[in-house]
Order: C-alpha cells, then structure tokens, then sequence
C-alpha cells in the first residue's frame, strides 16, 4: 500500500506496517513548550518564513486531528500533534530551504540538526527529505523512528517487511540500511539509519554523490532539503521540538546560491519587452483577480491576476510552487520553483497574469 501526499512533505516515502521503536527522548506533556513562541498556528497549511527558511505545518493526510506549530527561529521551533491511530501517514511539519543546483556545482552540502523533544511512543519517523532532479527523485534520511512505519521499497520478504538493496553502509558520516522503491510518481530512496540519533551532522552531498556513483541517478539540480517528523499517530497529543538546525551550503564561484541571507544579491531578473504580453487567454477570456497572501491547491487550470507583487527588494516576498504541470506570470515559467516577487517583472499595466495547471489534490501554489 503507498501513501501519496504534497511534494513538499516526506510521506511519500514511508509505508504504514508493523515496526519497532527505540529508545527517545521524554516527550513533552501539553505543549507548554511553545508558550512563548513568536509565531504560532493551528492552520494545516500554515507557513512560516525566517530568511532563507520557510517552516510548513503541512497536515496533509485523511483522518488527521490537530496540531499547532510553534517558532521563535527556524532552528527553534516545533509542533504539538494529536493525530489518531487510524494508519496512514497525517502530517510533515518540516523546516525547508530551496537549493536549486546542481550536483557537480555543489563544493558542500551539509546539515546539522538537534531534536529537543520527541515522544516514546505513536508512529513517526525524524527523516530529511531531498528533491532532486525536478522533484522526479525524493531521498529521506530517516534519523530516528517510533511505532508501525516502514519505507517504501520494491522488495518485501515474506514476514512483510521491506528489503534494504544495500545493508550497513557508511557515508554522510552515518551508517545506514538503503532502500529503493516508488510512490507511484517519484522514485524514492530511503536510507534508514541502523541506530537512532537525535543530535548530529549529516554530509548529504556525499549521499548524492554515492546515489550518483551507483548509477540511480545522473548529474541532477538539488531542489529542495527539508528536516522534521513524518507523524502517522500520536494519539492524546504529542510535543516534537528542535532547539538547533542548520544548512550549510557553498558552491562554485560561478553558481548563484539560490536562497538569499540577510544581506542577498539578487539573481538575473527577465527582462519584460516594451509591451509585455500576459499568459495565454483563457477560454472565458477573463483573469480573476486575487489579493495576496494567496494560496491554492487542487487539480485544475486557473488564471488569475493581481497588482499585489512586491517591486521593493523584499526576500520574504515570493512564488513558490510544486506538483504543477505549468506555472506561467507574465508569460514566463516559474513551475515548481521559489522566485522573489521583485525578480518578476510586471506586465505593462502594473498586473501579474498567472496561469497555473494542475493534475493533483497537492499541487500547490503560494504567493505571500
């Protein structure tokens, strides 16, 4: 059984089935945690950005109960969720940041994270969750994990649990089971570690570079990388907190870093001609106009329109975008990826025309 759920969140790559638990850190009782947060909020879809990361709560899946995401920092921040023990995964409260470069231009890519909280029992595992190649490969980095959750792969043995391709293997400093499988529309690769960690630093280009080297995948652009807890139960309410997270990046001297710090250097803008021309006319003719913050998600083929971009150099500002067949503002593509709203120029009379094409309950658009 496979479980599919919004690109931006992990489950795609875990399946529901009888497992262990290891050893954890004592949970929190009631959330008490989060009592002096700077944000906080009860939305499914709620997204919170501190530079150049944006904390998703991110409660995708069927039957999912409540929970709240707290943050003072994007290496300080955490959830409370009561989810039922129903199976299936319910939710990906995660911390992401956009990469958008490829393997070879990469000269480091590493992470290091500290869980302060998680409980000892319910389902769930702490996992990374990398997108590469265009969101065509999605490889998890199972950290810890409590309860009945499995990764997804090609081969089960008779007692129904999943068969790992490679067993023990050392890289990214961490030893770890490797599995290969399908969600059905990426395929995944899992690397579960033999041991539960909560405190560590994870050289994930390594990992790339070993998934390269054995040939299951090519030279691909690094998406997106993001950390926190695929949550399938955690009945009467469950704290998971991280006090420390960090993503350390550099690259070669000629590639962009695609995220901006505090002080960013924008990228290379499109250059809008005298008269810009809009996407192409819808079939009734007419662009609905929306005000920002705007999210939609769901199948479907939409236009819309608005005066509401920022043209002031504004990173908190953007377009971001996943699981589309077309994002197009002012006849340029931006499917599936993050753009600063100052680095889209306006169409001649001031608007942004969008057209956006969907084919699936998680495609999503965001513009805040």
């Amino acid at each position: 059984m496979k479980h599919t759920k919004p690109l931006w969140g992990a489950a795609l790559a875990a399946l529901v089935l009888l497992g262990g638990c290891t050893e954890v850190v004592s949970p929190g009782a009631t959330g008490e945690i989060s009592s002096r947060a700077v944000w906080e909020s009860w939305d499914q879809w709620a997204t919170w950005t501190d530079g150049e990361y944006t904390l998703y709560n991110n409660v995708w899946g069927s039957g999912a109960g409540s929970q709240r995401i707290w943050a003072n920092a994007y290496y300080d921040w955490g959830v409370w969720a009561d989810h039922p023990d129903t199976g299936g995964v319910k939710s990906y409260p995660n911390v992401s940041r956009m990469i958008n470069i490829k393997i070879s231009e990469i000269d480091s890519l590493t992470s290091s994270f500290t869980i302060a909280t998680r409980p000892s029992d319910g389902a769930y595992n702490s996992t990374y969750d990398v997108w590469l190649g265009d969101y065509a490969y999605e490889v998890m980095l199972w950290m810890n994990h409590v309860g009945e959750v499995k990764p997804i792969s090609y081969e089960w043995d008779s007692s129904g649990n999943p068969v790992p391709v490679y067993s023990d293997v050392t890289v990214g400093g961490h030893t770890w089971n490797v599995y290969r499988g399908t969600n059905g529309s990426q395929e995944v690769f899992s690397f579960v570690r033999t041991s539960a960690l909560d405190t560590g630093t994870v050289d994930i280009k390594a990992i790339l570079e070993w998934l390269r080297d054995a040939g299951w995948i090519g030279d691909v652009e690094v998406d997106q990388l993001q950390f926190g807890w695929e949550i399938t139960s955690s009945p009467g309410g469950r704290d998971f907190a991280i006090s420390a997270y960090e993503v350390n990046l550099s690259t070669s001297g000629t590639t962009p870093t695609p995220t901006p710090t505090s002080t960013p250097t924008p990228t290379a803008t499109p250059t809008p001609t005298s008269t810009p021309t809009p996407t192409p006319t819808p079939t009734s003719g007419e662009y609905r106009e929306i005000e920002l913050p705007f999210t939609y998600d769901g199948p479907g083929e939409y236009f819309w329109k608005t005066d509401d971009f920022s043209t002031e150099v504004d990173w908190g500002r953007y377009v971001n975008s996943w699981n589309l067949e077309l994002l197009e503002i002012n006849g340029n593509d931006y499917t599936n990826r993050w753009v600063a709203q100052h680095q889209v120029p306006p169409a001649a009379d001031g608007y942004w025309y969008i057209h956006y094409k969907g084919s699936f309950d998680w495609s999503h658009v965001e513009m805040k």
